[in-house]
């Protein structure tokens, strides 16, 4: 049985806003439809890599109704559009290209984890845009490490709206995005989900990611043995090697409110606002 990706073809070269680009590589192919690096040269000499994204129309037009309207603030942490359109029964976005990649591939491949203060950082710069999505009533829905963009060593963007949707004034959406990802109210399907408390338990789960180089669950169930050690304080005992990076008890208490199983006692991140803020949940 094939998916949508598998009716992508594998192109040689592409034309965005009336401009030729090579293809260079393939990035990723999913269900969602296939990436791949383009570059051109631009009449000054330099030369212009993107990455483009292409899938089905439908799906390629409605991630641009949620894309577009954000690119008018050209956000430092949400990904830039540069081109899109139709391409026969298909639809292309022509985004910014990340020198390093996904965020999962950045701390499995380079770093095999990252230092707490970089993790922060990073943290810092994911709420700000979460934050900057919400103030125009989108909800993300599938913030995961393959999902953020890393540009520099010190810099990373929010991409990938496939899923996105917008949100009542509640904050309330049509339920979608990853399992793994998603907080423990959303479980058995909801018709509404509340969209902050997805993206922001996403971006809890992606810093622990960060620092323990793994995906701390796949699923925030009770019958989850990963997530019952975790509510348990018994994770830095039982978990992988990494959950030994948490061993102070006020960093454990700060991650429990973060990834609190009840929403009512969970806590929104310091760093959830427009403003840079150097402390980030009191997170240490």
């Amino acid at each position: 049985m094939c998916n949508d990706s598998d009716l992508i073809p594998l192109r040689t070269a592409i034309v965005v806003n009336e401009a030729t680009y090579s293809v260079v590589g393939l990035l990723g192919r999913g269900y969602f439809g296939a990436v791949s690096h383009i570059r051109r040269k631009l009449p000054s000499g330099k030369i212009q890599n993107l990455a483009l994204k292409e899938q089905k129309r439908t799906e390629g037009e409605n991630e641009l109704k949620m894309l577009l309207p954000l690119q008018d603030r050209d956000h430092p942490h949400i990904v830039r559009l540069f081109g899109f359109g139709p391409v026969g029964e298909n639809f292309i976005l022509a985004l910014e290209h990340a020198r390093y990649g996904d965020l999962e591939t950045y701390v499995r491949k380079d770093e095999y984890y990252m230092e707490k203060k970089k993790a922060r950082a990073f943290y810092g710069q994911l709420l700000r845009g979460i934050h900057f999505l919400h103030s125009h009533r989108v909800a993300h829905l599938d913030i995961k490490p393959v999902n953020v963009l890393v540009m520099s060593s010190g810099h990373c963007r929010i991409t990938d709206f496939g899923v996105s949707a917008l949100m009542t004034e509640e904050g309330l959406c049509r339920p979608a995005g990853s399992i793994a990802y998603q907080p423990p109210e959303h479980r058995g399907g909801p018709y509404r989900i509340n969209g902050m408390w997805q993206d922001l338990w996403g971006a809890a789960l992606i810093y622990v990611f960060m620092v323990i180089a793994d995906t701390p669950w796949t699923s925030a169930s009770p019958e989850n043995t990963q997530y019952g050690w975790f509510r348990q304080g018994r994770i830095f005992r039982h978990g992988n090697d990494g959950w030994a990076r948490f061993q102070q008890w006020d960093e454990y208490c700060h991650l429990q409110r973060l990834l609190h199983h009840h929403p009512d006692r969970r806590l929104v991140p310091a760093g959830y606002s427009d403003e840079l803020k150097d402390s980030f949940a009191g997170l240490p």
